[in-house]
């Protein structure tokens, strides 16, 4: 396949030379030939470099009694930067992405728990560039060690907060959870193969083991909710961890309008959202674009 006919499907509008050389490059690298869906590598890549922001809309702030901490400014500097470009993808990490996206795309295997097969349920469910720069920029910005996640998925989003973690240093570890045991061998088997004993993988209902995984790492200074979308859900996992949430932890939650059952549900999931960002230990919240929530616990 011609790499220029790949990188004009679809095309919206020019890319800037700069990423639109980069691009080439690394679809090059990638072998487009041999790629299972190059296109949906060429989005990811797009995603993963193109000029990004988002509106950045703040709900709650408590202020500090004796000031300003260092991780309240190292917040609402990553508040900024989310508003005003987020940094591209290492390219490194942008290629990891769009090959483990590949292997899943070009996997046919009926899953149990659905009438979908692994590629038609990983284009649904899985995190990819846009989302992604968002997870690399808040471990970067934030420095936490100690990260949880409900919702793995394919591993997608995992890969991005270890891969970040990892850029900082040998200390950076993640626990993570999901509950459908196919999805879930999948993804544990891809991100132990690369990360070892940085990542654990739980089985099961986010509900049931946060509390203890949460205890397993010892304090939380990152938690990444993209489990079960209901505004129940949002405010029993907060619940299930925030004893645990270190000083000065962030916690992102995707989804806090979800709409996939209909518009009460949207209402719904934005309720749950708006209760946990009440919560006590909450100091700033902050709305990035339409559907995600992002806090900072004191």
């Amino acid at each position: 396949m011609q790499l220029k006919r790949v990188l004009g499907a679809d095309r919206e509008a020019p890319l800037d030379r700069l990423v639109d050389g980069l691009i080439v490059g690394l679809l090059e690298r990638l072998e487009p030939d041999h790629l299972n869906d190059p296109r949906f590598a060429l989005a990811m890549l797009r995603d993963a470099f193109r000029p990004y922001r988002k509106r950045v809309r703040g709900i709650v702030d408590r202020g500090d009694p004796s000031g300003p901490t260092d991780a309240r400014r190292r917040f609402e500097r990553l508040l900024a930067t989310i508003e005003t470009s987020l940094p591209p993808l290492p390219a490194a990490v942008a290629l990891s992405l769009v090959r483990e996206a590949d292997r899943f795309l070009g996997c046919a295997v009926e899953l149990p728990e659905s009438d979908l097969d692994v590629a038609s349920h990983f284009r649904m469910s899985s995190s990819f560039g846009r989302k992604a720069r968002l997870l690399w920029a808040i471990v970067r910005s934030l420095h936490p060690l100690c990260c949880l996640e409900a919702g793995t998925a394919y591993g997608m989003g995992s890969l991005v907060i270890l891969s970040a973690l990892e850029s900082q240093g040998p200390e950076g570890m993640l626990s993570t959870v999901e509950a459908q045991p196919a999805i879930a061998a999948l993804a544990f088997e891809s991100l132990r193969a690369r990360f070892g004993g940085r990542v654990r993988g739980w089985l099961g209902l986010s509900e049931k083991l946060l509390p203890e995984m949460a205890a397993e790492l010892g304090g939380v200074d990152f938690f990444f909710h993209d489990a079960c979308h209901s505004g129940e859900a949002y405010v029993g996992d907060f619940a299930a961890v925030a004893d645990w949430l270190s000083p000065g932890a962030a916690v992102l939650f995707d989804d806090i309008r979800w709409s996939g059952a209909g518009s009460a549900t949207a209402s719904r999931c934005e309720a749950g959202w708006k209760e946990v960002a009440s919560h006590p230990r909450v100091r700033l919240a902050a709305e990035i674009g339409s559907n995600l929530g992002l806090l900072l616990v004191d």
